[in-house]
């Protein structure tokens, strides 16, 4: 399993109850080229201090009034909610106090079925636990995932993910990734940089500097953060038959 780190910044005081285009301030997954409506789940890791919310919409790009919104640590992180479309008074209420953390990060699983069944798990010292059982006698489609933070929290998102190397780079030039660094060398091209870091599985992409010849190999494991620099280029591996580049998608 891979992870990608998303940063949310609070889309405000929205939510499906009284805004009735929310779904513009989620961030598809699918920006990203992830697509949990292939495999009816989807795992994350978040970290925020309040209001994290996931969309399930019936279409991937979430451009549509058929939705499932599920906020967690709702109420000042006291409860777990789930609406079904635009300002539906039918809101399903779980108390969970303190089910967010502003600074670590709680790790969960939404899943859902064709005849309208969504769970929602979180794992905790004793497995995991179950938060959310509900089913919609008619249900929606779900193709599309969104997320955002609001009510005035941000949010780191650890999102998990199936892939595989295969074998080519994206890069941007007069890019430096500015995040932490594995090891530095000095290589004599960027390919010879590249290949350093190939069969490292810890190594999501390099940054090499033309005119010194440096080669820095970048971890995995954190978010993407580029800065403009001349003479450096931030290359990172393609997965996935080179659709999920995140130097070039971040």
């Amino acid at each position: 399993m891979d992870e990608i780190w998303i940063k949310t910044l609070s889309s405000g005081n929205v939510d499906a109850s009284d805004t009735p285009d929310v779904f513009n301030y989620y961030n598809s997954l699918s920006n990203y080229h992830l697509y949990p409506s292939q495999t009816k789940y989807f795992r994350f890791s978040i970290k925020a201090c309040r209001d994290a919310f996931i969309l399930l919409s019936a279409v991937i790009d979430l451009q549509s009034q058929d939705f499932y919104e599920i906020c967690l640590g709702g109420y000042g992180n006291s409860e777990v909610y789930l609406r079904r479309k635009y300002n539906d008074a039918d809101t399903l209420v779980i108390s969970t106090p303190d089910i967010l953390n502003c600074t670590g990060t709680i790790t969960m699983e939404v899943r859902w079925t064709l005849d309208g069944s969504i769970f929602l798990y979180m794992e905790t010292a004793a497995g995991p636990e179950t938060i959310l059982n509900w089913r919609d006698p008619i249900p929606l489609p779900i193709q599309g995932v969104g997320i955002m933070t609001g009510w005035g929290a941000d949010g780191i998102w650890i999102i998990e993910h199936t892939s595989f190397f295969i074998g080519r780079y994206c890069g941007i030039p007069s890019t430096y990734g500015d995040m932490k660094i594995l090891s530095s060398s000095a290589q004599s091209s960027r390919i010879s940089c590249m290949s350093i870091c190939s069969p490292i599985s810890a190594c999501l992409g390099v940054n090499f500097n033309l005119l010194r010849r440096e080669c820095e190999l970048v971890s995995g494991g954190q978010l993407i953060i580029k800065l403009s620099r001349s003479n450096w280029s931030f290359h990172t591996k393609c997965l996935n038959r080179t659709v999920t580049c995140l130097a070039c998608l971040v």
